[in-house]
C-alpha cells in the first residue's frame, strides 16, 4: 500500500498591544493508512485502514500581564476527522478480536492555562480543558452503531496544576 496527501498550515497572528497576541490557524493533518501491525491470532485482526485526515481550526489569545508576572493563554479548537483509525471488536472464540478500522469524528474544545509568578522563585501554574467529542460514523460489529458516542480515551474535563519554588 502507498499513501500520500499534502498537509498544510495557515496561520495569522495580531499583536493587539505589547502584552496581548491574538491568533487563528487552520491545519490539514494526515496519518498514513496501513494494516494492524498488532495482529496476533486471526486474519481478521490484520485489517487494512485508509489514510486518516484531520482538519484542525484554532483561535486563541495569549497575554502577559502585571509586568509578565501573570500569563493567561486561552484557545478554542475544532477538529474534523475523516477516516480516523480506531480499534473495534469482532466476534471471536473464546474472546473477541481487535480490528483496526476507519471512522469519522469531530472534536470541539476550549482550554485555558494560567501561570503566575507572585514572588521571586515562586511559580503557580494551572489549566483547565473541556472536550466535546463525537463519532460521526462508527459501526462496531459487537457493540453496534456507535455514531453519536463520545470518543474513547477523551475525557470531557481535564484539570492540572503545579507549584514550584526555586
Amino acid at each position: 500500500d502507498s499513501f500520500n496527501r499534502p498537509t498544510w498550515r495557515l496561520a495569522a497572528a495580531y499583536k493587539a498591544n505589547a502584552d496581548t497576541l491574538l491568533y487563528a490557524s487552520y491545519n490539514r493533518g494526515f496519518r498514513s493508512g496501513g494494516r494492524n501491525s498488532g495482529a496476533l491470532t486471526a486474519p481478521i485482526e490484520f485489517s487494512r485502514v485508509d489514510a486518516e485526515r484531520n482538519d484542525a481550526f484554532e483561535v486563541g489569545v495569549k497575554t502577559d500581564l502585571l509586568g509578565r508576572r501573570l500569563r493567561i493563554n486561552t484557545a478554542a479548537f475544532y477538529y474534523d476527522y475523516g477516516d480516523l483509525q480506531v480499534f473495534t471488536l469482532e466476534p471471536g472464540n473464546p474472546v473477541p478480536f481487535q480490528r483496526l478500522q476507519n471512522a469519522d469524528a469531530r472534536i470541539f474544545g476550549v482550554e485555558t492555562e494560567v501561570t503566575a509568578r507572585p514572588a521571586d522563585g515562586l511559580v503557580l501554574e494551572g489549566g483547565v480543558a473541556y472536550l466535546n467529542t463525537k463519532y460521526t460514523r462508527l459501526v462496531d460489529v459487537l457493540r453496534g452503531d456507535l455514531t453519536g458516542n463520545r470518543l474513547d480515551k477523551a475525557p470531557e474535563w481535564q484539570i492540572n496544576g503545579r507549584i514550584a519554588y526555586d
